[in-house]
């Protein structure tokens, strides 16, 4: 709060760490006070001129973000990862390294995707969705958990404040 009256632009540096709610927590207090998030592009990551791309979002090192491609606010699209073609990528999500988001692929809010993970053409995912590390996610997703496997299936119980249950 301090520094807010010497900067105006910020950039939030804190991961999913098993949830985004203190990455979220800080990106909505700081734009109360007027923040503003530049958007980050690595020098060795490529973005398409025909996709838009989020404030405060970042996209790391040899990232491909192709055209027609949506990716909303606060996110992070990590090292190596690869979204195709017209998919859309919600507010407060994380891509992990490695992993591919096909083309007309629908990414919800706050979704986490594992690294080396795919999901398949046309898959739409919820929001609120943990997707393990190494995941194949060959259906839509609708119903938020965590999941694991390949292809992905759902592996949490309790429906109820499920981001502070995953350890």
């Amino acid at each position: 709060v301090n520094l807010m009256g010497q900067y105006k632009d910020f950039l939030i540096t804190i991961g999913f760490i098993k949830n985004p709610s203190r990455r979220i927590e800080k990106f909505e207090y700081l734009k109360t006070l007027g923040a503003m998030f530049p958007l980050i592009i690595s020098s060795l990551a490529h973005v398409s001129k025909s996709s838009s791309i989020g404030e405060g979002t970042i996209v790391m090192h040899q990232a491909i973000v192709s055209p027609g491609v949506c990716v909303g606010k606060n996110c992070i699209i990590n090292t190596l990862a690869l979204i195709e073609h017209d998919a859309k990528v919600g507010d407060h999500s994380q891509i992990s390294t490695g992993s591919i988001v096909n083309g007309d692929c629908r990414i919800g809010n706050r979704v986490f995707i594992g690294s080396n993970s795919v999901v398949v053409n046309n898959v739409h995912i919820g929001d609120d969705v943990v997707i393990g590390a190494g995941c194949v996610v060959t259906q839509s997703i609708g119903k938020r958990g965590i999941y694991v496997g390949n292809p992905a299936r759902r592996v949490n119980k309790d429906d109820k404040n499920w981001v502070g249950k995953i350890n």
